[in-house]
């Protein structure tokens, strides 16, 4: 390896994948990101990928599964509403409202109809966390 086109590792600039790339990275002392899977290491790693890991089990995988059959119904309803009625779908917004119905359903445990109630109170919460800078540095690492 080029010692000048390598970066140097340090504790404190680090990617969220655990090695270093141009361009974002997570202060690893900011008390939000801190204890990210992607940032941790050793032992620490080893604790948090072991409390984390019982929530992607091939049993958990696969109940996921028809929860996302559920919503992608809801998904196609939508999209022939839309298309009945000549209106334009907004990808985005569509895919955005699907993914929130997903992990609502799917962590959370609550059904959502985001595609039909956008002033839904969960949803707006959400909209509202995603939103937030420290939350947006994190998703877009």
């Amino acid at each position: 390896m080029n010692p000048d086109v390598t970066p140097q590792r340090t504790p404190r600039s680090r990617s969220l994948n655990g090695s270093l790339s141009v361009g974002q990275h997570v202060d690893v002392y900011d008390p939000l990101t801190k204890n990210l899977v992607s940032i941790l290491e050793g032992e620490d790693w080893k604790r948090v990928r072991t409390i984390v890991t019982p929530a992607f089990t091939s049993k958990r995988m696969r109940q996921m599964g028809s929860i996302i059959d559920d919503c992608s119904k809801s998904l196609i309803e939508t999209c022939e509403r839309s298309f009945k009625d000549g209106k334009p779908v907004e990808c985005k917004g569509l895919f955005s409202t699907f993914t929130m119905d997903v992990i609502a359903r799917a962590a959370f445990g609550t059904q959502i109809d985001s595609h039909n109630d956008p002033e839904n109170a969960f949803l707006k919460e959400a909209k509202k966390t995603f939103m937030e800078p420290k939350i947006l540095t994190i998703l877009m690492a």
